[in-house]
């Protein structure tokens, strides 16, 4: 079953002019608001001498009767002068209504859009296709759609539902919660966030702002956007050449600085950078998976206490096979223990910048009476938040687990069904979204608790929902992420991460500035989970890498984060394809009456101390196509990346600590030995 075929009508509204090879921005025709431009100049321009003539006019009436006046008056008084205009009520505030409706149409911009075309198999040399961890039988879709893209998954079949397009319409009386009162930790046992120390603590290293929402300089070059140079440079050439042109443009801003030129090209249907946003630094960042919210693969040693028929194949069942006295007892020993404050400070000295967090709806304490999760976890994220804060390492908070679940993935802190997006019809006969509005709720507490003075310089963004699946309508997508961004907003300038959703090209006319500010698109990248890219040799890797996915990302139109990626090329990790469950490469992984497909053998691909397998050919192959992917997706409008994971329990080519400690992954990015460029220097691939 193909994405693409089922899903036809999502790109039904996208301006065929956008997905254009050739769209404004890629001709010498100024777009219709330029030639518009100049039909209001000379309206201007007529409208201004007349204005000059009346206000001469006046002038003159009010000076020779105040003279009159004066020269009858043996006592002088003042004239009466009108009140000075406040500048404040020349600047209209946005209102969260008129952002929303701005979301569509106020800010769509021209640029190239990434193609839906369905992919024959033949094709997918030549054309891009992410792998993804999931299920086999959703594996056929890689094979179709030209922009799959990645999980971390199951081996369960997601059945699909009859899920409205409707907005979702959120209850007052939910706006109103006060969410975050559910967050305090009550009599727990769970230590204080301030109490718990580490040996290894060093003095606090200053914390540089964060890439998400770091401003800098207007001067060009502006990788990913080739066309904006020449039209600033064509701005600073002709702005001021007669009145008229000054006139004009000085009405409009301009002020003859290069960031009024971006100022002005943005406003007026230009796709380029926010002035304010020119030059980041890259976001270098890890994942800290299996940590808060638990997945069998990274950290099998703790699932293997079931017995197979129990089938435990995720956080739910862990805490419902264990009851929550003995699940929150083993969470917190797990808390405690699997992320260190030396993990942090190794990861900050090899140059790590940022960290992403999974965490789950629950983190507050929203927990209804017939689910099985614990609480206690908010004061070991708010210790790591510290931690961070101590070594110069950035936080994203990430929802990994909405209400419901949002994919259906055993990382959804559930294995099952999708029901992140079911409704319910209220008593005034209204269709709500209970679900997407409980979310909501979590990321006014998340955003509220962490934006306090100890958190707010550390956490740069909130992720709003984790890889919701694609057979949620896009629409109910897309308002989701409107409400979130409302929210997040009301408690300072945090960034907001919103998800590809398994959908790309999806998002070429959504959350622009200037309306949006600071928004980031996050996507999933592997290579790993269908037999198409398991057939790969270790050159058609990096290929991939290098020709297909790095000048995708470099002129996505949202400035882009690639939050998820990996070194594996097999997928032999223990459980990586669902608790118990084998791997394709070997043949021991597959679904229903599909044949296995068997590869070559998984035999100590996941014991680094295997000296047939980690050769040093190999770990220069992992060095090689981890820098490549490094490069990549800090090309263009990508500005970083983080890895998956910071640590496993046996997944070599999942652990960046590991990585570090065995050579392939880099100590000091600024000496990296490869890049896309040296390894394909005839490619003219966006830089």
């Amino acid at each position: 079953m193909s994405y693409q075929s089922t899903n036809d009508s999502l790109y039904d509204d996208v301006d065929p002019e956008i997905s254009s090879e050739h769209s404004l921005l890629h001709s010498d025709r100024q777009p219709e608001r330029f030639e518009r431009f100049d039909d209001n100049r000379s309206v201007t321009k007529s409208f201004t001498r007349r204005s000059v003539l009346l206000i001469a006019l006046v002038c003159t009436v009010v000076c020779v009767i105040a003279l009159s006046y004066r020269s009858n008056s043996t006592s002088v008084q003042p004239a009466a002068v009108p009140a000075s205009v406040d500048s404040e009520s020349l600047s209209v505030p946005v209102s969260a209504q008129s952002l929303s409706e701005h979301s569509h149409h106020g800010s769509s911009r021209h640029s190239r859009s990434h193609s839906t075309d369905e992919l024959d198999n033949d094709d997918e040399s030549r054309r891009h296709s992410h792998g993804s961890r999931r299920s086999s039988d959703d594996e056929e879709s890689d094979r179709s759609s030209s922009h799959s893209r990645s999980h971390r998954g199951s081996s369960s079949r997601h059945s699909a539902h009859d899920l409205r397009s409707e907005s979702a319409d959120q209850d007052q009386d939910d706006t109103e919660d006060e969410p975050s009162s559910r967050g305090s930790r009550g009599a727990s046992a769970t230590p204080d966030a301030t109490s718990v120390t580490d040996s290894t603590q060093s003095s606090k290293t200053e914390q540089e702002s964060s890439p998400l929402t770091q401003t800098g300089d207007c001067e060009p070059p502006y990788p990913g956007y080739p066309f904006c140079e020449s039209k600033v440079a064509e701005l600073k050439s002709t702005w001021n050449k007669d009145a008229d042109s000054l006139e004009y443009y000085r009405g409009q801003g301009v002020d003859g600085s290069t960031c009024s030129f971006l100022n002005f090209l943005n406003k007026n249907g230009f796709y380029c950078p926010e002035a304010a946003d020119v030059r980041r630094a890259m976001i270098r960042g890890v994942n800290l998976g299996g940590w808060l919210v638990l997945e069998p693969w990274i950290k099998p040693s703790m699932f293997t206490q079931f017995a197979v028929e129990d089938n435990v194949h995720d956080q739910w069942g862990y805490c419902e096979k264990l009851g929550k006295a003995e699940c929150k007892r083993q969470l917190e020993k797990h808390w405690d223990t699997f992320l260190t404050y030396k993990d942090l400070q190794t990861l900050a000295e090899s140059g790590i910048n940022h960290v992403r967090i999974p965490v789950g709806y629950w983190l507050f304490g929203d927990i209804q009476t017939d689910e099985p999760w614990v609480t206690g976890d908010l004061a070991y994220l708010e210790r790591a938040v510290k931690w961070c804060s101590d070594v110069g390492i950035h936080v994203v908070l990430d929802l990994h687990c909405a209400p419901g679940s949002q994919n259906g993935f055993d990382n959804s802190g559930r294995m099952g069904e999708v029901h992140f997006a079911d409704t319910e019809v209220a008593s005034n006969g209204r269709i709500t979204y209970p679900n997407i509005n409980r979310a909501l709720r979590v990321i006014d507490a998340l955003a509220k608790h962490f934006s306090a003075q100890e958190y707010k310089n550390t956490v740069s963004g909130i992720e709003l929902v984790n890889e919701a699946f694609i057979s949620i309508p896009l629409e109910i997508v897309k308002d989701y992420y409107l409400q979130g961004y409302e929210i997040v907003k009301k408690y300072g300038d945090i960034a907001v991460v919103i998800g590809d959703s398994f959908r790309f090209g999806a998002w070429g006319d959504f959350m622009f500035p200037p309306h949006y500010r600071h928004v980031w698109i996050d996507t999933h990248i592997y290579q790993v989970f269908d037999h198409y890219r398991l057939s790969f040799t270790w050159d058609q890797h990096i290929e991939q890498t290098c020709k297909i996915n790095r000048p995708e990302v470099a002129v996505a139109p949202l400035s882009t984060m690639v939050g998820e990626w990996s070194l594996a090329t097999k997928d032999c990790a223990r459980w990586l394809n669902g608790y118990n469950n084998g791997a394709r490469y070997d043949g021991t992984f597959h679904m229903g009456n599909e044949p296995p497909q068997p590869l070559g053998s998984c035999k100590g691909e996941n014991d680094v101390t295997d000296s047939t397998v980690f050769t040093p050919d190999y770990k220069q192959f992992l060095r090689k196509f981890a820098e490549a992917q490094m490069d990549a997706y800090e090309s263009g409008s990508s500005a970083g990346w983080f890895f998956w994971n910071f640590k496993t329990e046996g997944a070599p080519q999942w652990d960046y600590l590991l990585g570090l400690k065995e050579g392939w992954m880099p100590k000091d990015h600024s000496k990296r030995q490869y890049s896309c460029d040296k390894l394909f220097p005839q490619d003219n691939s966006p830089k």
